[in-house]
């Protein structure tokens, strides 16, 4: 072909017909500069082929991790919801008189608030890929791009009320640790062999925290730090992930 090209210059120039040549010459550019575009648009579709098929993987795999995180933060809402209504029951207790309450009844009663940490433990290897790859700008759809962007700030707010708890939890426990004996609730809840720790030879009571002001504080704070976590900080993420999966799902084919 290009021979054959080659031929029809040669003749032209020889013939000395320029304006014919001129003619041919420029028909000869247009058809370079058409083939040229027509290579960069098939270059252009191939490559926004290959973004949409990275996208549609990211975000079939960001699915699986929302869906997840959705169960993991529903089990710990679940877990510490279940600690608050315990803590409200010790306050219950502790409007007792010592007389009416057992050591093996405070025991088991100690065991089952101080013996939990609470930490969303949620999946976020995908997101982080998604971000540092800078592939979140590939996401077509503005919502999902936005909520990605803010979701470590929105998962840190969990983590940071989480903490209050906590802080909380383990203060009680300091409590315990100054003025009590953790061996005796081992001894109580029967849970020496767990532990492997000889129950004591003369019976040491932790009753006193019943009529433990400081301690019945912490109780208080715990449960009202833990209730704002269970019933609004869980919720607002929980309805953050809900939101996420349905928009994953409409783009998804």
């Amino acid at each position: 072909m290009l021979k054959f090209f080659k031929e029809i210059r040669r003749k032209m120039i020889s013939e000395k017909r320029f304006s014919k040549y001129l003619v041919y010459a420029l028909g000869e550019i247009a058809l370079v500069v058409i083939g040229i575009l027509l290579a960069l648009q098939f270059n252009n579709l191939n490559e926004q082929s290959k973004i949409n098929k990275d996208q549609t993987d990211y975000l079939r795999l960001l699915r699986h991790e929302m869906a997840n995180n959705r169960k993991a933060l529903q089990t710990e809402r679940e877990d510490l919801e279940t600690v608050v209504h315990k803590l409200r029951s010790f306050i219950m207790l502790m409007d007792r008189s010592q007389e009416e309450v057992s050591e093996k009844e405070l025991a088991v009663a100690l065991s089952d608030i101080f013996n939990k940490n609470f930490q969303f433990k949620y999946e976020n290897g995908v997101l982080t890929e998604l971000l540092a790859t800078g592939g979140l700008k590939n996401i077509v759809n503005n919502r999902i791009r936005n909520l990605l962007a803010s979701w470590e700030s929105r998962v840190q707010k969990v983590i940071n009320q989480e903490q209050v708890v906590n802080r909380y939890i383990q203060k009680g426990n300091e409590v315990l640790e100054k003025k009590g004996s953790f061996r005796s609730i081992i001894d109580h809840t029967n849970e020496n062999e767990r532990w492997q720790i000889a129950k004591l030879p003369e019976p040491v009571s932790n009753l006193f925290i019943l009529e433990s002001q400081e301690f019945e504080n912490i109780l208080i704070i715990a449960i009202g730090t833990g209730e704002h976590l269970y019933k609004t900080v869980y919720p607002g993420l929980e309805k953050d992930l809900d939101m996420l999966i349905d928009l994953i799902d409409t783009e998804l084919p």
